[in-house]
């Protein structure tokens, strides 16, 4: 269980919740696009290596008006009344098709996982009548980029994670635990969050995690600023966490700002399925004199950042599943890239390795959080954090079959090493312990 937030933390948020209501609306509506220097452009996003769309285009056997049952449209109907769709019979005709094929495919693999004796967990979503690039805009891994990065630098990623790593955590698991869940652990895991640019997230959780963990005050940190400022991936045309880490390490100075002082505004108004630098929000400049004198939050700085368990950029045949829960439970939540096909249709439920489809590198769309696993659970699986709201999946959350690297959960999980700039922890409020509290 989370601990019951005392007077002064509740005080506190509620002025940090006040102080970004009021940097939203001070918000300019237009969107422009990069000015910084070394920034990827446009241009250059036209040939690199694209955004994988996990398979969300329209098939090729998707049904036309013709095609679909009377039944399918009773059941978009319903959908339009039930979700408030208000769109025309113009814009109704184009998404008819593209709710028919979701509910055929939710059908077809629910019954191949009844059979195969595994849940059915596809169901009506939010994101039923979404458009291919509407649901990329939810994503925005480019797999490929990541491992150029790694090819090109010496980074942390060219090793694991040992226990050796780590100095006094606030709190711990056994390393052989069965039941490990971070989001029972104080601030360890963040809210849950409507967004795109899924890279970002991925790494501004993973750096929270890091840095509560190491004892210092809870915070949590700026997904808009790496998808502003890293100038070697291409904001809303897409990015992966190992640059996002090399930006913070490397290439901004004092480091990654708290969420209050940078807020999210990227997914807000028309600018929601932006896939291109263009319409990135500009990087505005951090650690500047006159930035430093309002700051009153604190910045996250990368020493280094290293596999969970030996990353993979091939099949990901043989994955260390065992190796990657001992990491997971001594060390803390892990920044992971899966292959998020069929998440668009994801009802709750344990996800199967055959429901969830490929887990080869290449396949790779969509970053999140590993927080934790179950292994008493009959199926036993792994608790992953997504940022698409509390609405979808369970409670924001998705479980994972852990008996398999399903939706390649194991490929290329990996931790962070924070400090604060000045380099000096701060001291935590509690023991090390080995269970949450």
């Amino acid at each position: 269980m989370r601990r019951p937030m005392a007077p002064l933390a509740l005080a506190l948020s509620l002025v940090v919740a006040a102080f970004v209501a009021l940097r939203l609306r001070a918000t300019p509506a237009a969107v422009v696009s990069f000015r910084s220097t070394g920034r990827a452009s446009d241009d250059d996003a036209d040939d690199a290596p694209a955004i994988n769309d996990g398979g969300t285009k329209l098939p090729p056997d998707a049904p036309s008006l013709a095609d679909v049952s009377d039944e399918e449209d009773a059941r978009f109907a319903a959908f339009r009344a039930s979700r408030g769709r208000a769109y025309g019979d113009d814009e109704a005709a184009a998404r008819r098709p593209l709710y028919v094929e979701r509910l055929r495919r939710s059908r077809r693999l629910n019954a191949a996982a009844r059979a195969a004796g595994d849940a059915a967990v596809l169901g009506e979503t939010e994101m039923m009548d979404w458009t291919a690039e509407e649901v990329a805009a939810r994503k925005g891994y480019r797999p490929a980029l990541d491992k150029a990065t790694v090819e090109r630098t010496s980074g942390g990623v060219t090793r694991e994670w040992t226990a050796a790593d780590d100095g006094d955590r606030r709190y711990t698991f056994d390393a052989d635990e069965k039941v490990v869940d971070w989001r029972a652990v104080g601030m360890t895991v963040g809210y849950i969050q409507n967004q795109g640019q899924c890279w970002a997230f991925s790494v501004a959780q993973q750096v929270q995690s890091e840095w509560y963990l190491d004892g210092n005050p809870a915070s949590e940190f700026s997904a808009q600023q790496i998808i502003s400022c890293d100038d070697e991936m291409f904001g809303c045309g897409g990015g992966g966490p190992i640059s996002a880490y090399s930006y913070i390490k490397e290439r901004v100075t004092p480091g990654l700002s708290n969420l209050w002082y940078y807020p999210y505004v990227q997914g807000m108004g028309s600018q929601r399925t932006c896939l291109s630098p263009k319409c990135t929000e500009t990087c505005r400049g951090i650690g500047t004199e006159v930035e430093e004198t309002l700051l009153t939050g604190v910045y996250a700085q990368v020493a280094n950042y290293s596999w969970a368990t030996k990353g993979c950029f091939d099949d990901c045949e043989d994955q260390d599943l065992y190796g990657l829960r001992k990491a997971v439970a001594a060390h803390g939540p892990a920044s992971i890239c899966v292959n998020a096909a069929n998440w668009d249709v994801y009802a709750g439920g344990v996800m199967s390795t055959a429901t969830c489809g490929s887990y080869n590198f290449n396949d790779l769309d969509h970053c999140v959080g590993l927080v934790g696993f179950n292994m008493d659970s009959d199926p036993p699986y792994w608790i992953v954090k997504n940022q698409w709201s509390t609405t979808w999946g369970v409670d924001g959350y998705i479980y994972l079959d852990a008996r398999n690297n399903t939706c390649g959960v194991a490929d290329t999980a990996t931790f962070a090493k924070v400090f604060p700039p000045d380099g000096a922890y701060r001291p935590h409020d509690g023991a090390r312990v080995t269970t949450p509290v």
